[in-house]
């Protein structure tokens, strides 16, 4: 076809591990053409010895990091298993969190009957100003096969599903301020409960000289102090959890991982300790009002 340089079919494979959320993306590629459409730099192993043998494969060095595995180690996803042979960095890109083997043995691995089957085929052409009409033309040639293709430039594509995770993480981030607004009414609900239940206590320290603004004071500090401890374990729980366990999601056959880093945990503290003084702030407010002799006469 006019302006094609090379063509590169891609079988892709997302492996769930320990659980849904627990994702590595495996592409089948073709070893003699890859080089030619990622220009990656290999930082540990041999290309040479990744090409040479059919069950071996390059790792992105994120997917490295992420699973603990260092070059030679033989690795078993979900009964694909393969020998690494080198490692690669791409920039920072998500091709960084794929594994890459021969197409031919990621065909025979997956059992899936024919050695002509490809998910995605990569073309490169010699004139970016022909990116479309190529696009076109490649599509109406595959319009009356049995699966049509649907051709667009990498980046558009990679965006498409990008766009779906933006839906997704919207919806994440609306779940998260119903779960603030939830939070703070049942931080203010029990500090209530807790002020309602010693009524008594309160009048006491009152005829013992506390000012209304101390009272106040000893409600808030009640209520900090328990959002602190629930923001702590809340916080840390969720970051150990969520940098420990390898979670991500699949997007158009790369992996997005779920990172969390140190100002997510100090943003998600500091938000407890918020709720926790908006919450406590109001029955803290009713404390210190409270009239001795009505707040005596209620218990007795």
């Amino acid at each position: 076809m006019d302006h094609v340089r090379a063509v590169m079919p891609t079988l892709i494979k997302l492996n769930s591990c320990a659980t849904n959320l627990d994702m590595v993306g495996i592409h089948g590629v073709d070893p003699s053409v890859l080089r030619s459409f990622r220009d990656f730099r290999l930082v540990a192993g041999s290309y040479d010895a990744f090409q040479a043998e059919t069950g071996s494969a390059l790792v992105g060095r994120e997917l490295m990091e992420r699973r603990g595995w260092t070059v030679g180690d033989a690795v078993d996803i979900n009964r694909i298993n393969f020998t690494i042979r080198g490692v690669f960095e791409d920039g920072g890109t998500t091709y960084e969190s794929l594994a890459l083997v021969h197409l031919t043995f990621l065909q025979q691995a997956t059992g899936i009957g024919r050695d002509s089957w490809a998910t995605q085929l990569y073309v490169r052409v010699d004139d970016s100003e022909k990116l479309d009409s190529v696009a076109a033309r490649i599509d109406e040639v595959f319009d009356t096969d049995v699966f049509q293709t649907d051709t667009k430039p990498e980046s558009a594509f990679l965006a498409r599903g990008l766009e779906e995770f933006r839906d997704i993480a919207e919806f994440s981030q609306l779940l998260g301020y119903i779960t603030a607004l939830l939070t703070l009414i049942l931080v203010a609900n029990t500090i209530y409960m807790a002020t309602q239940d010693r009524v008594k206590e309160i009048a006491i320290l009152r005829t013992l000289g506390f000012m209304p603004e101390r009272v106040l004071l000893l409600v808030v500090l009640e209520s900090l102090t328990l959002s602190f401890i629930g923001g702590l374990l809340g916080a840390a729980g969720g970051y150990w959890i969520v940098n420990s366990g390898n979670y991500g999601v699949g997007i158009e056959g790369y992996q997005v991982a779920f990172v969390a880093e140190v100002h997510v945990f100090l943003f998600s503290f500091a938000v407890a300790i918020l709720l926790g003084f908006l919450g406590g702030l109001l029955p803290a407010i009713a404390a210190s009002r409270l009239q001795i002799v009505s707040g005596l006469r209620r218990v007795a």
